[in-house]
């Protein structure tokens, strides 16, 4: 089995974090969660080996702690994923394994889809990695206040909306509007918050959870008790989520980066999944549904509003990107 790399001091550490790929796990040689946890960390080296570097940093020693520190960790037990310096995603391990796994799985796919056009390691195609490169691409163009499209079509999502008046139409209230603010970027066709009929103490699961507009209104409603969780594969997406999460004091709604395909989320963790009009851009909607019911308690409920073709398309609109919003 591969051992993962132990990086010394704060200088090592942010030398190994500038270029590529990483993931680094700040641990404590004193703390017995720590050393469980170790061997799935060195089975994750070996999983991703070449394409995401997996390091460790010992919070036990003085200058592994002040690292440790530097990066904003401040407690052992942590996994802390880097693309080309920026930091991506950040989890504990109170977290099941699997979401660890889960999230290196989507990082590995962006970075292989962006070196060869993928292979059979990723499960991947290089046309499937291809399409799901352009919908982040033009996403990530939305979350920066950019026209997503720059195409001949107008597109469903196209620039110069009022979101308002998209979301009121689709079934949302004026209230629901006003709620969601900024958090709002017109992206769905339909409300799946009303259809879910939450209830306080709840902890709902949203597929593609852009800006956050969904998790918002869910969290109003399961209160304080309850947790909403946002999953979105952008991460300028995530990046204005948490802001708007932030600005909002949002404490019960969080968002983690993820594939709706390798959702980061532990088994037997929803009482109601939801998802607006995202399902239908995914290459893999089996394996949506696969982990879907995975991260659902027994006896919970999903609700979506989504879009299917009840015809065949023509082939122009098939290949159109303005369509892929």
């Amino acid at each position: 089995m591969a051992a993962s790399i132990e990086l010394a001091d704060e200088d090592e550490l942010k030398a190994q974090i500038a270029d590529g790929s990483t993931a680094i796990y700040f641990f404590a040689d004193w703390d017995p969660k720590c050393k469980e946890f170790m061997p799935i960390i060195d089975e994750m080296t070996g999983e991703f080996d070449g394409l995401v570097n997996v390091c460790k940093v010992n919070m036990g020693e003085s200058e592994g702690e002040d690292a440790a520190v530097a990066m904003g960790v401040r407690e052992p037990g942590a996994i802390f994923l880097y693309h080309e310096g920026d930091q991506v995603e950040g989890r504990t391990h109170d977290d099941d394994p699997r979401m660890l796994r889960n999230a290196l799985t989507t990082l590995t796919r962006r970075v292989k889809s962006k070196t060869d056009g993928g292979d059979g390691s990723t499960g991947l195609t290089g046309d499937t990695n291809a399409e799901r490169d352009a919908i982040r691409d033009m996403y990530a163009k939305t979350a920066e206040g950019q026209d997503m499209l720059g195409s001949s079509l107008a597109g469903c999502c196209g620039g110069g909306r009022d979101y308002g008046a998209v979301s009121q139409r689709v079934g949302y209230s004026a209230a629901d509007v006003a709620a969601g603010g900024g958090a709002n970027l017109g992206l769905g066709c339909g409300n799946p918050v009303e259809l879910a009929a939450l209830q306080p103490g709840e902890v709902v699961v949203d597929l593609g959870s852009g800006a956050g507009f969904d998790c918002f209104l869910a969290g109003a409603t399961v209160g304080p008790e309850g947790r909403v969780i946002g999953v979105d594969m952008t991460p300028q997406m995530l990046t204005k989520a948490r802001k708007n999460a932030k600005d909002g004091n949002k404490e019960n709604v969080e968002f983690r980066l993820g594939e709706i395909e390798h959702l980061p989320i532990a088994d037997n963790t929803a009482d109601v999944v939801i998802s607006n009009c995202v399902i239908n851009l995914s290459v893999d909607k089996s394996q949506v549904l696969r982990d879907m019911l995975r991260v659902l308690k027994p006896g919970g409920r999903v609700a979506v509003s989504d879009v299917v073709s009840t015809a065949e398309l023509p082939a122009r609109l098939l290949t159109e990107k303005s369509l892929s919003c």
